[in-house]
């Protein structure tokens, strides 16, 4: 068995500064793709991403084509307009990455590797099983896989 990093990056709260591209699937400190910490949800969406909020309203999932793209927490705030603001994102889409190339479907040995000096693997607080990376305050949720079986002849 291997482990592999499935639902990838819980990002604590950080600021980043860059221009992003229209398809930015970067995974940096505070920020994934568009989205970023501290920021409003409604700054980081593209034309057509489908948005759902559930009973608790601090939970907010974006689809695209169809698909989970991303899980936010928000702080719900009122100014003019209702107002989600980004405290944590929980990415879902296998094209994010990080700069060293770490993302969903990557292997523990494969975030070893790129962070051997600033990885803990232990629980999250909500008791999943973790890789904990400081340098870029993200934490990459992981999963034991089977391997899939062949049937030799």
């Amino acid at each position: 068995m291997k482990i592999t990093a499935s639902i990838v990056v819980l990002l604590v709260l950080g600021l980043a500064t860059s221009v992003m591209a229209q398809e930015n699937l970067i995974l940096k400190k505070g920020q994934a793709g568009e989205m970023i910490v501290g920021k409003s949800l409604y700054d980081g969406l593209s034309r057509g991403d489908d948005i759902k909020v559930g009973k608790d309203p601090t939970i907010v999932e974006i689809y695209r084509a169809g698909k989970l793209f991303m899980r936010l927490e928000v702080e719900v705030k009122v100014f003019a307009s209702l107002e989600y603001m980004i405290k944590v994102i929980h990415v879902f889409e296998e094209k994010f990455r990080t700069e060293s190339g770490i993302g969903v479907g990557s292997t523990l040995a494969d975030i070893q590797a790129k962070y051997s000096t600033n990885i803990q693997v232990g629980k999250t607080s909500d008791g999943r099983q973790a890789a904990m990376i400081g340098e870029l305050a993200m934490d990459f949720w992981l999963e034991r896989v089977k391997p899939s079986s062949r049937a030799l002849m």
